[in-house]
């Protein structure tokens, strides 16, 4: 820190106080906590911008069990205190701790918080009998934000045949949603391509993203659309209410989230967040795409994406260590009934599952006769007539899983 302004794009903040509740009255908590200042926050005095940064990002929920931390706070980075006379909240997580954050993993803006709770040595253990247990949340890898930040994902789905996915997605949503004027919260909804249909079919939308040149552009297109607020949000640990929200879209948390404890984790906020009986779709890339996309783009001849494409079909886990454009990034890529499974297992109840593109996502000859509007027709139509047959749902580069919560 430099005259009181913060200055390094990341910093780690331990924050120092007592636990709430008349259990753990006595039981003091120290907390190591990422921050990554926004180039907005940066002239904030420290404590302000400690102070709006807890609020924005820590849920207020009691499932998660808060804390109350005192005046002080340190910038582990520099080592300078930071002092608040306001109480600040932090998330205390069970059961176990956590190490402190890699300062050189800065990925994205304009926070990220992973509290670790850590006992004195005086303080007596409590019993966390009937407890829920809650799974800390991790950063999202670097490669995965470079990733979005590199390809223009709004006008890939929004020009030419990349069309096909948004009007089969536009498609499958319309056929369910009931009504006009509900309450949508987009997870992981990026620049805010499906909010803005969404929002000119008379609905509100709170979009949610990770990354913080998403949200800068979903927030540019919700100036000028009242209907749309957007903000930064984790899918595994949303900044909203329970029961807030008519439905839900997870569209994108589920194709970077490798590990399936956390993908139940973001299915569970979602349900957390969305009245009961409401709507959540939720989508995945096939367990297949890779295969047909190496064939389709005859990426397939070469023996590293040969490679790749193994371990994708033997375990679902995608990387490209090369970092090779146009190969993707890190992912998981879903089987069709393990992705039903998986909204089972978040105590979703499953209406249906469907293929978004079909064999017509694989034919790139077709965007010559995207074009032509009766040709177009004829393309949805064929991914239609195959969008719910069990035997072809892997066929498809995308999946949607159409979900209700429990009533």
């Amino acid at each position: 820190m430099i005259d009181g302004r913060i200055h390094r794009p990341s910093c780690l903040l331990l924050v120092e106080g007592r636990a709430a509740g008349r259990e753990r009255r006595n039981r003091r908590i120290r907390c190591a906590i990422r921050c990554v200042v926004a180039p907005e926050a940066a002239a904030l005095s420290p404590s302000a911008h400690i102070c709006r940064w807890l609020r924005a990002t820590v849920p207020m929920s009691g499932r998660y069990g808060m804390s109350r931390a005192s005046s002080r706070a340190y910038c582990c980075a520099s080592g300078t205190e930071v002092r608040k006379q306001d109480t600040l909240l932090v998330t205390v997580r069970q059961p176990r701790p956590q190490h402190l954050l890699d300062r050189n993993q800065v990925t994205h803006l304009p926070a990220i918080a992973q509290a670790t709770p850590r006992r004195d040595a005086a303080a007596p253990r409590e019993s966390t009998a009937g407890r829920r247990s809650v799974r800390c949340v991790t950063e999202v890898p670097q490669e995965i934000v470079q990733h979005y930040r590199a390809v223009e994902e709004d006008a890939r789905i929004r020009r030419g045949y990349g069309q096909l996915e948004l009007l089969r997605t536009q498609e499958i949503v319309r056929r369910y949603l009931p009504g006009r004027g509900l309450h949508i919260v987009d997870i992981g909804g990026a620049t805010g391509v499906h909010a803005s249909w969404l929002a000119e079919d008379g609905h509100r939308i709170q979009l949610f993203d990770v990354v913080a040149e998403h949200v800068q552009t979903a927030q540019t297109r919700a100036a000028a659309t009242p209907a749309i607020q957007a903000a930064w949000g984790d899918a595994r640990r949303l900044p909203s209410p329970d029961h807030s929200f008519d439905v839900a879209l997870i569209f994108g948390p589920l194709y970077h989230l490798t590990d399936r404890q956390d993908r139940l984790l973001a299915l569970r906020e979602a349900a957390r967040v969305v009245r009961p009986g409401g709507l959540i779709f939720i989508a995945a890339i096939s367990r297949f795409a890779s295969l047909f996309d190496g064939l389709s783009r005859e990426l397939l001849f070469d023996a590293d994406f040969r490679r790749i494409v193994e371990s994708d079909l033997a375990g679902g886990q995608h990387r490209n260590p090369a970092q090779r454009p146009g190969w993707f990034t890190t992912a998981y890529f879903h089987r069709p009934e393990e992705l039903q499974q998986e909204c089972r297992d978040a105590r979703l109840d499953v209406i249906a599952v469907h293929g978004v593109e079909g064999l017509a996502g694989w034919l790139p000859h077709l965007a010559q006769r995207w074009a032509t509007p009766a040709d177009r027709d004829v393309i949805l139509q064929a991914a239609r007539a195959v969008e719910s047959e069990q035997s072809l749902l892997g066929l498809s580069a995308h999946l949607i899983a159409v979900t209700r919560t429990p009533r």
